[in-house]
This record gives C-alpha cells, sequence and structure tokens, in this order.
C-alpha cells in the first residue's frame, strides 16, 4: 500500500485542529463561569487622596451608609492596588510603569485583615505587628517565608482567598493582608513615593433583600459619587453569550476539520484501492485466502491510520502548556481545566477517527478483494 507523506501530514494538520478547537472551547466555558460576581452588585470608587487616616475613611463609609436603602444588604472592603515587582527574595517594589503581562510584575491587592474579615465573612487568626497574611497566582512566588514590603521585613502567613473576582482576572495577582489600618496607611504613603496618584480604593459589595430589586438605584447613586458599578445579572449575560459564542464557534470550526480529514482519508484509500487492484488480483490468483487478505489489508491500513492521530494527540499535548498560558487572557488559570477537557476531546475524536477507519476500511476491501 502506497503512503502519501503529503496527504498523512494534512490529516495529521486537522486533527490537531479538531481537538485543540472543542478542547479550548469547553476550556472557556468551563473555566469563564467562575468569574461571574458572587455579589447582586459591586460598586467600587477611587477615594479622595487625603482620605487616608481610619477615622475619616469610617466617616465616609457612614456617609455611604446612609444614602443606600435600608433593604440593601451590603459590606465594604477598602483596599490599595497597584503593580508590583516581586523577586525570588520575597522583596515588593511599587511600580509607576510596568509591562501588561509580565509574571514577575502581578497586580497587588493590599488590605487589612480586619476589612477582609468584614467584607468576606471569614475569620483569620489575629496578625502580630510584624506579620501578613499573603497569597498569589504566581507560583514560584509561594514558598516565601519573609517579604519586604514597604522597607519593612514581615513574616509570611499564607491563606486561601476567599474573594472570586480577585481570584479570576487575566492577570497575575497578589494579595496580602496587614495587622491593622495604620500598617495599610505606611504603605500607602510609601506606594505613593513611586506612584503619586495612588490612592485607596473603596468595594460595596450589595445584594437585595428577597423580594427586592435595587438595580436602578444603586446604578444612580453611584454615578452620582462617581463609581463604577457592576451587576451580577450582566456579568453573567456576558460571560455566557462569551463564552457559548466561543463554544459554538469551536464546534463549528470542529465539524468543518473533521469533514475535511475524513474525505481526505477515505479519497486517499479510494484512489489506493484501485491503485493496489491488480497486485492484490494476483495474490488471489497465488492461492491467498480472504481472511489473510483481509488480515494484510488491516495491518497496513492501520499504519495509515494511527499515524495522523498518533502525531495530533502528540502535538496537543506538547503545545498545552502554551494554550493553558493562552487560556489565562479569559480567565482561566487552572492548567487542569484544560487538560481534562484535551484528554476528554482526544478520547471522543478518536472514536470518531476509528469509525472512520472502519468506512474506509471497508471501502478499500472492497476494491481490491472483489468477488
Amino acid at each position: 500500500m502506497k503512503s502519501n507523506g503529503l496527504s498523512l501530514a494534512t490529516i495529521a494538520v486537522l486533527c490537531s485542529g479538531v481537538i485543540l478547537t472543542i478542547a479550548m472551547g469547553m476550556s472557556i466555558g468551563q473555566g469563564i463561569k467562575d468569574s461571574i460576581i458572587e455579589n447582586d452588585y459591586e460598586l467600587v470608587y477611587g477615594l479622595e487622596k487625603s482620605l487616608t487616616e481610619e477615622k475619616a475613611l469610617e466617616d465616609k463609609i457612614h456617609r455611604y451608609d446612609e444614602k443606600l436603602p435600608d433593604d440593601v444588604k451590603r459590606k465594604y472592603f477598602p483596599y490599595l492596588t497597584n503593580r508590583v515587582r516581586l523577586d525570588h527574595e520575597g522583596s515588593v517594589e511599587f511600580l509607576h510603569d510596568f509591562k501588561m503581562f509580565n509574571e514577575n510584575e502581578p497586580f497587588a491587592t493590599i488590605s487589612t485583615a480586619k476589612y477582609y474579615e468584614e467584607a468576606f465573612s471569614e475569620r483569620l487568626p489575629e496578625l502580630k505587628e510584624d506579620e501578613i497574611y499573603y497569597t498569589t497566582s504566581i507560583h514560584r512566588y509561594h514558598a516565601f517565608k519573609e517579604m519586604k514590603i514597604a522597607d519593612k521585613v514581615y513574616k509570611v502567613k499564607e491563606f486561601e482567598i476567599k474573594d472570586q473576582s480577585a481570584k479570576n482576572i487575566a492577570i497575575d495577582t497578589t494579595f496580602i493582608l496587614v495587622k491593622d489600618h495604620k500598617a495599610l496607611e505606611e504603605i500607602l504613603h510609601f506606594m505613593r513615593k513611586e506612584a503619586p496618584d495612588t490612592n485607596l480604593y473603596l468595594r460595596i459589595l450589595a445584594n437585595d433583600s428577597p423580594g427586592t430589586n435595587h438595580e436602578k438605584n444603586l446604578q444612580a447613586f453611584a454615578k452620582e459619587q462617581g463609581g463604577k458599578f457592576f451587576t451580577q445579572r450582566e456579568n453573567q449575560e456576558f460571560i455566557e453569550g462569551f463564552a457559548g459564542g466561543f463554544l459554538y464557534l469551536g464546534i463549528m470550526i470542529s465539524i468543518v476539520l473533521t469533514i475535511m480529514s475524513s474525505l481526505i482519508l477515505y479519497y486517499k484509500q479510494i484512489v489506493e484501492g484501485h491503485h493496489d487492484q491488480k497486485q492484490f488480483a494476483i495474490l488471489k490468483k497465488l492461492g491467498i485466502s480472504e481472511k489473510m487478505a483481509i488480515e494484510t489489508i488491516g495491518r497496513q491500513m492501520r499504519s495509515v491510520f494511527l499515524f495522523p492521530i498518533i502525531v495530533a494527540v502528540i502535538h496537543n499535548l506538547v503545545a498545552s502548556k502554551i494554550m493553558a498560558q493562552l487560556l489565562r487572557l479569559f480567565k482561566i488559570r487552572s492548567y487542569l481545566i484544560y487538560f481534562q477537557n484535551l484528554l476528554l476531546v482526544s478520547i471522543a475524536f478518536i472514536a470518531v477517527y476509528v469509525i472512520c477507519y472502519k468506512i474506509a476500511q471497508n471501502a478499500y476491501r472492497k476494491i481490491v478483494w472483489s468477488k
């Protein structure tokens, strides 16, 4: 049986494309749903530059509290955020200029243990003056025993963050909790040396009481106060449409590629069947049994059929790390999500490929061993 290298290479590329597009589409749909905000509404404000002291912040929160509807459940989370540069010694440098995608320069969210506990209903063991809670999405920076922040060395205590929106953003993130507002204020003043425009931010995590809907009221309130307004409904609709569109596109492209690879493979076997017809006619005259001929055909065709699918699977496994990195643009950080989908799609496509193999094998056998 003649083997056409170009057609086999084409089939391998098409098979790789089928597996890749469906696995990517499934991963985007499965992973991006985790970035839906957990609260009915979120309001984000950049506070005034002069507002740094704890008492002034409490007064600001109290004024917001008085303006919000009474039946809106709300929690407040003050924090600092800035791009930082980490090194392997645990030093944190606050940046003014930075590259958008740089694994050594994550966005850092810094707050106090008290603010975090009140906002996310979690109790943490009390910190000492020289301790911080720390977590990051960059795996190689997880093992710090000490960190230097704002010219002060802190002992590190790792924790699992409960704020889903902080975990599921496209770029790398670092989350730091200090003991109290005094420590937070010291870091803020230090940050302003490198980034003068750095201010405190305030997130309001709001939820409707049963049977109420305050979306319009809160949207008007956010606009009046100069803040950003997000709703779970709009966030969910956007994500479902976005993820669904990618999955639909992946399925349509995969169908086209599957049909193309199947037709190329089938046509190749038909052409080679007519070419090999004379050789099998000679074997038939020499007394070769039909059973032996079918076994020979099976061995020959298996080598042709197995090559493209094996190459396709190997290509996708080798490229899986790169694909997982690209998925971070869609807020998907888990390599396991993509790897599981890649294996699932590969198994399903192999099953489809085997069916195509059986059809082509029967067609080839009828041509070369017709009675």
